[in-house]
């Protein structure tokens, strides 16, 4: 009983600090996020690294807040215990999941343009869901975490160090899908996931970032989207 006064008291300062109204079920009416900013960077995605900050019209905004909210939706029906595996996630749910995160990864690149490495994308998805279904190794540890929340990069500067970001990126879900690997240098472990109000952390971040403010430290609560591979990820 504790734990769920807890849980709804940090959902509702949530809501008060940020004057966001939302409704109570995953699969509900879209968010409305007001900023209009996007902010796509990746490492190790493409043979170069790619930076796009530009601002995004209202109704590209709301189509990709509809994209959100449709995953979510599936996330909600494949972790209901009358789902194919329960609460556990079969491979025909992980296809499910990639399918809808190349809805959202073609509505991107739609709102870039040609600019965006859409086919290499995919394939690094693809990649990485298989690396969180049959796990080789586990020092980077592989992480997809979709959501509305907040991103975290402490005294972030674009710095670099061999392609991958030396800070660590932190993800404060409001409500969101978060699956890694626990670490261990063991071919050992099954994907851990979070649903629902989460935090999530990684370091020296490999792969496709996308938000709606400055990257670094924002107080911003809208679309999350981090795709790739990390050291030390875990749950907060």
């Amino acid at each position: 009983m504790m734990d769920i006064k807890k849980t709804i008291l940090t959902i509702a300062v949530i809501i008060l600090f940020f004057g966001l109204a939302i409704t109570s079920g995953i699969g509900a009416e879209p968010l409305v996020v007001k900023t209009k900013k996007m902010t796509i960077l990746m490492h190790g995605v493409t043979g170069d690294d790619y930076l796009v900050e530009m601002e995004v019209k209202e109704e590209d905004l709301q189509k990709i807040n509809n994209e959100y909210s449709n995953f979510m939706e599936v996330i909600n029906i494949t972790r209901n215990k009358n789902s194919e595996q329960g609460v556990e996630i079969s491979d025909n749910e992980w296809n499910l999941f990639k399918e809808s995160i190349d809805k959202i990864i073609d509505l991107i690149a739609d709102i870039v343009g040609d600019d965006f490495p859409i086919e290499d994308t995919k394939i690094f998805v693809n990649s990485l869901i298989e690396r969180l279904i049959n796990p080789i190794n586990l020092f980077s540890q592989p992480l997809i975490s979709v959501g509305i929340g907040i991103t975290f990069i402490p005294f972030y500067d674009y710095e670099t160090f061999f392609g991958k970001l030396i800070r660590p990126v932190i993800i404060q879900h409001l409500f969101g899908f978060s699956a890694t690997i626990k670490f261990s240098p063991f071919i050992v472990g099954f994907p851990s996931v979070r649903i629902a109000l989460h935090r999530i952390r990684t370091f020296f971040f490999n792969g496709l970032m996308i938000n709606f403010a400055d990257m670094g430290v924002n107080k911003v609560l809208g679309p999350q989207l981090l795709l790739g591979f990390g050291c030390f990820t875990g749950f907060a």
